[in-house]
């Protein structure tokens, strides 16, 4: 692309009849030139990151923006692909041993077209693995409750209140590993270990009760900004003392899994 003194531009495109030719000399002075390859198309990157930078001030109580996101993640998935397919054109090209010159540029381009498909595509997968259930817990006869959340949710989608058997009978089925964390240890060291790993893994603590062995946090989702909330629950066992977790999603039905990895990166790091 060339710009000109005193304004204008002309896209001179590459191995086209115009492309060989001579310019004008009838035309002004050229102020400034820039090559454009396949790999131009990555700008499109820069539009989805700017969504996603301000999808936390767009996402309030609406789950219309539950929508929204898979809309989003369905864009972007055909998007990367596209550019996958045009940056490969353009690396055969551009291949070693031909005439034109890029192929660098275009097999990057390749690269970050496969991860742009790669991760919407890989989230949608999870989405249509995952059953269609937004609230985990160690322990379903039982939950951890919440308290000090319940203003923090007013206007929310989800309820806190446990919906029971149908909701328990599809988390085992998905997640059996989803169990308590029984440590050798008093309720009030095991407390300080839960709301210390609660802390380091970047949950923002809204309550810690020691008396009564409850924590409750908030955790916001890396691509949407959505935000989760977790109760813990720590109780006297035989064995020394048993924590409990629940973790509940304020908008949308499903979870995509992540209320379950959530709650096992949490007992990793208890047990650590």
């Amino acid at each position: 692309m060339l710009s000109f003194e005193g304004g204008g531009t002309v896209v001179v495109v590459g191995g086209t009849g115009e492309g060989c030719q001579a310019l004008n000399r009838a035309r002004p002075p050229i102020v400034r030139s820039k090559a454009i390859t396949d790999v131009d198309l990555l700008a499109l990157d820069d539009e989805l990151l700017e969504v996603l930078a301000t999808w936390d001030h767009a996402v309030k109580n609406d789950a219309r923006f539950v929508n929204g996101a898979f809309a989003l993640m369905h864009w972007g998935a055909w998007t990367g692909l596209v550019a996958l397919l045009i940056a490969l054109v353009g690396a055969w090209i551009t291949r070693p041993g031909a005439r034109r010159r890029g192929f660098a540029l275009t097999l990057t381009g390749a690269v970050a077209g496969a991860v742009a498909f790669g991760v919407p595509f890989a989230l949608l997968q999870s989405a249509k693995a995952s059953p269609p259930i937004h609230d985990i817990t160690t322990d379903t006869e039982n939950p951890p409750r919440f308290v000090a959340m319940i203003a923090l949710r007013q206007g929310s989608p989800n309820s806190v209140e446990y919906e029971g058997e149908a909701v328990a009978a599809q988390q085992r089925m998905a997640y059996p590993d989803i169990r308590p964390v029984t440590l050798a240890e008093p309720p009030d060291a095991a407390f300080k270990r839960a709301l210390t790993a609660a802390r380091d893994i970047g949950w923002q603590i809204v309550a810690a009760v020691p008396a009564q062995g409850r924590i409750e946090a908030t955790d916001t989702t890396l691509w949407f900004g959505f935000k989760d909330d977790i109760a813990v629950r720590v109780t006297p066992a035989a064995a020394g003392s048993r924590i409990d977790v629940r973790s509940v999603s304020r908008l949308g039905e499903g979870d995509l899994g992540k209320n379950a990895a959530r709650i096992r990166a949490y007992m990793r790091r208890i047990q650590q």
